[in-house]
């Protein structure tokens, strides 16, 4: 029975009778409690019985399985602190005998019947397709889709945590890195007996988002140890993210202007509220201790500035963070009318980006293109792992046989209308694209690589500047089904009583104008293979950020009492935009 003492803080728990917990008696620390250290006993080490029974413990262990991915599992993770060992019933062959101190991990236990590693096997076999290729895991393809469900199933309904990690940790030499990425996360974020916060994908898979040119300084044989330029640094086993302030001016090819400006306007809405904007995203985030390590210049190939005009947005579909969030958005999806908004805001924000670039706005690739020939090309650069497009033609027969379904969909769900304000078509349209065509296309496109092209995969499918033409194509079915609504009306609308005047204050410079400028990052880097036991290096490159900038919005209310309302923001370019760089703040 728990109590707390009169004078103590309430975040601590004090059990009267410690010789309920075991884990108490053998550690000094109490079970299912947080805001305990993992790290106990003289020589301060990582117990798989603490780390098992604690919710910290177990996120930890999470977690850990994101390091070193290349590696075996009873490698050192977490600084050198943790060595995990599968149990006898599950070890393989090659797997050494754990030394002392070593977490030695659960058997699988399902109705009192320990699970040998011969039937999990067989039934990983079994659900694992003969001809998947899962080295290429991909959400557009919907076997993929369909195999790693069943994964996360069969990992969710193990008895313990305890059978569900050592499940997770056996079947690891079986799957591709990205597939077992896909599956920790799905299974972390289902749990209730972890935490939730993880790092962003591309610290521990950066050869999925930085090039060759950024990444051969930590991988290469020949780099120099002593090379001041590169720097590792020895921690505790706690995955960061870090980003790194320091503003640069923005390069431009000769004849664009010296700022990226994109003048938007606040439009009011039909409800409205006192309501304060946070400031823009800026590069301020918790710091490690540790030193920030910097690799060498960039090879020309990740320079600000290209000499072509046609990729001179390189930087914005390039960007790690970008293609992260377009990663992990697709891994947790809810798909229908969240899938038409996300796609349709990350368009628009593209399209202001060139037209700020003065390159105007993107020619979609729709089904009168589908059989002419694509005339550009383009390189990733991230070694092996995806091959570049060159240019030729697709082969669009099964785009073809879904046009016209998605088109009569989009007619028949817009008879629905409106109900109480609500669009009640988009959700099952959505869905329906996203599944069908949309992927389909995303697929067809990468046979142009042979099957291994980015637009494959959503880690990094952003990079290629087809997927923005594809998008403008399928955003296109969305407005045509959007146009068929009937329009609002003066009672949908109207706010009798309320005027309201708004404004954008740029941190500095012009009312009304956005600001974006090249700014220094750094992420520090969990997942190669040439990082040894509990090292972290730091890979700093450059990035666009946006000033800091503050909504004014001024709100006249004639109204008797105090009413509910809600603001919507919209930025837009003042020209040029055709109603296709609108942003939804």
């Amino acid at each position: 029975m728990a109590s707390l003492r009169p004078n103590q803080d309430r975040t601590q728990r004090l059990y009267f009778n410690s010789s309920d917990d075991s884990l108490y008696l053998d550690y000094g620390v109490y079970s299912e409690e947080l805001e305990q250290p993992l790290l106990v006993g003289p020589e301060k080490a990582l117990h798989y019985g603490v780390l098992v029974n604690t919710p910290h413990g177990r996120h930890l262990l999470m977690v850990s399985l994101l390091e070193q991915l290349s590696g075996d599992t009873w490698g050192s993770k977490c600084g050198g602190k943790l060595n995990m060992f599968l149990p006898v019933s599950l070890r393989s062959s090659y797997q050494p005998f754990p030394p002392p101190g070593a977490c030695l991990l659960s058997n699988i236990v399902r109705r009192n019947r320990v699970v040998g590693r011969a039937e999990v096997l067989e039934k990983l076999d079994w659900l694992l397709p003969q001809d998947l290729n899962n080295n290429m895991f991909s959400w557009f393809n919907e076997t993929h889709r369909s195999v790693i469900h069943s994964l996360v199933d069969w990992v969710a309904e193990q008895e313990t945590f305890g059978s569900s990690y050592s499940l997770l940790v056996t079947i690891k030499e079986r799957l591709s890195k990205r597939m077992f990425v896909e599956l920790v996360n799905l299974v972390l974020v289902g749990r209730e007996d972890t935490g939730f916060v993880m790092p962003s994908i591309e610290s521990y898979m950066p050869e999925d988002f930085f090039s060759q040119g950024y990444l051969t300084p930590f991988n290469g044989s020949e780099v120099d140890e002593d090379d001041p330029s590169i720097d590792s640094t020895e921690e505790d086993g706690e995955m960061l993210e870090e980003d790194n302030e320091g503003r640069g001016g923005r390069d431009f090819l000769p004849g664009w202007p010296s700022e990226g400006q994109q003048t938007g306007t606040a439009a009011q809405s039909t409800r409205v509220a006192n309501t304060r904007r946070p400031t823009s995203r800026v590069a301020s985030t918790r710091r490690p201790t540790s030193r920030v390590a910097n690799t060498r210049a960039p090879s020309p190939g990740q320079l600000w500035s290209r000499s072509s005009l046609a990729e001179a947005e390189w930087y914005f579909r390039e960007d790690p963070v970008a293609n992260s969030h377009h990663a992990e958005w697709h891994r947790m999806s809810l798909g229908g009318e969240y899938f038409y908004y996300m796609h349709g805001q990350m368009l628009a924000r593209y399209e202001g980006e060139r037209l700020s670039l003065g390159l105007g706005l993107t020619t979609h690739f729709g089904p009168s293109q589908w059989n002419q020939r694509i005339s550009d090309s383009y390189d990733p650069r991230l070694g092996g792992s995806f091959l570049r497009r060159s240019s030729g033609w697709i082969n669009s027969g099964q785009m073809r046989s879904l046009v016209g379904g998605i088109q009569g969909s989009a007619i028949s769900s817009a008879r629905g209308g409106y109900v109480q304000g609500r669009d009640v078509g988009i959700d099952s349209l959505g869905r329906r694209m996203e599944r069908g065509l949309h992927n389909v296309g995303h697929d067809t496109i990468s046979e142009m690589s042979g099957g291994k092209g980015v637009m494959g995969s959503s880690v990094a499918a952003m990079r290629d500047p087809i997927f923005f033409r594809w998008h403008g194509y399928i955003d296109s079915v969305f407005n045509n089904y959007k146009n068929r609504l009937p329009p609002y009306t003066e009672e949908d609308l109207g706010f009798p009583g309320v005027r309201v005047a708004a404004s954008v204050e740029p941190q500095e410079g012009a009312t009304n104008t956005f600001y974006t400028y090249r700014e220094m990052a750094t992420v520090r880097l969990s997942g190669l293979d040439r990082a040894g036991p509990g090292s972290r290096m730091s890979l700093q490159y450059s990035r666009m950020n946006h000033r800091p900038f503050t909504w004014n919005i001024v709100v006249n209310s004639e109204l008797p009492s105090v009413t509910p309302a809600i603001v919507r923001v919209f930025m837009m370019p003042t020209r040029g935009a055709d109603n296709r760089a609108t942003i939804h703040m």
